[in-house]
């Protein structure tokens, strides 16, 4: 064994000359740079960008759930207000679940978003929506459309009018609740012009380029360099210390350092003021308790006063101050403010 392992292998010849470059073969040609990947993926993918996500999502009206509790089990509420009911009511296109459930559970991602759905970078930012289509709006009876530039449908399918007839109409409506009205998120429905009692005046109804030109992500979710309490995936506009998040807007109004971009905010606000001043005073509205400031007083109504105190509620709820519609909430207001005079 010996022998075999250590002798015969030394019998191994010594190694032959070294070959010559260029004589004996030739050097192989460098390979081509590979081609970069899809540079917009790491406009998500960075660490830095999903820790920012995570934290604006988690103290924002949407991830905080605050409204869980309260509605998210309720089958007639779950849709909007909780995980478990969206996602069922996604599946089976009702406006309702099949039933009460006593575990809601707050909004999570996947509830807007279906990743990759698209890779094509022409629909960047929006290619990982899970689902973008027009909407049809409940308290029409699904008779009416909308269709938002944007992640506008996104926001829609929630943020609409939801309770009883959009407008109101008939010979005579029955306000039968102090919480009587289209609800308190109609902010799609007016983006889109639709749904508000809309009485003959001075004014002609029209939309503002916000509908066409904008969709809700592009002011709230519009990103701001120097603060994450608002803007992004909190969704916020205006921070608690009253500074305005005006990254969105300037990219239209230019200089504008205010969203009362020509005196607009303030024209409305004394409208909303100037309505309800004389739905108090025709005994329509109270002044008192609900809807920030007040609530509808109960009672058989004529469809003009029922039109009256919906388009009050309506323009309220909508938090904007005119912002969202400018052209079409003026003309709803003046037009109703003019009719109220009337009586």
């Amino acid at each position: 064994m010996f022998v075999a392992l250590v002798v015969l292998p030394s019998c191994e010849g010594p190694q032959g000359p070294q070959g010559v470059t260029g004589v004996d073969g030739t050097d192989g040609t460098d390979g081509t740079d590979g081609v970069d990947a899809n540079s917009f993926c790491v406009n998500c993918h960075t660490l830095a960008n999903k820790t920012t996500i995570k934290t604006q999502f988690a103290v924002s009206s949407h991830g905080m759930g605050n409204y869980v509790s309260y509605a998210g089990g309720r089958l007639g509420c779950a849709k909007c207000h909780s995980y478990n009911g969206a996602m069922e009511t996604m599946l089976t296109g009702m406006d309702t679940t099949a039933a009460n459930f006593a575990l809601p559970v707050a909004f999570q991602c996947d509830m807007c978003h279906d990743f990759h759905g698209s890779l094509d970078e022409a629909d960047f930012p929006d290619y990982a929506l899970r689902d973008n289509d027009p909407v049809s709006l409940i308290a029409t009876d699904h008779m009416t459309m909308v269709d938002l530039p944007g992640s506008g449908n996104v926001c829609t399918e929630c943020h609409q009018l939801r309770r009883g007839t959009s407008p109101p109409n008939g010979d005579s409506v029955n306000i039968n609740s102090t919480h009587w009205g289209g609800h308190h998120g109609p902010q799609g429905a007016i983006l889109a012009g639709v749904g508000a009692f809309e009485p003959a005046g001075s004014m002609s109804y029209e939309n503002s380029a916000h509908t066409t030109l904008i969709g809700c992500s592009s002011c709230h979710m519009a990103k701001n360099d120097s603060r994450t309490d608002v803007g992004g995936h909190t969704w916020v506009m205006e921070a608690e210390d009253g500074y305005q998040n005006m990254a969105g807007c300037v990219e239209c109004h230019a200089g504008a350092t205010s969203f009362d971009i020509n005196g607009l905010q303030t024209k409305v606000e004394g409208l909303l003021e100037e309505l309800h001043g004389l739905l108090a005073e025709h005994g329509l509205y109270s002044e008192e308790g609900l809807h920030d400031g007040g609530h509808p007083v109960t009672g058989m109504r004529s469809a003009n006063e029922a039109g009256a105190v919906f388009n009050y509620i309506l323009f309220e709820e909508g938090r904007s101050v005119g912002v969202h519609n400018p052209l079409y909430i003026e003309a709803c207001l003046t037009n109703t403010i003019e009719m109220v005079e009337k009586w």
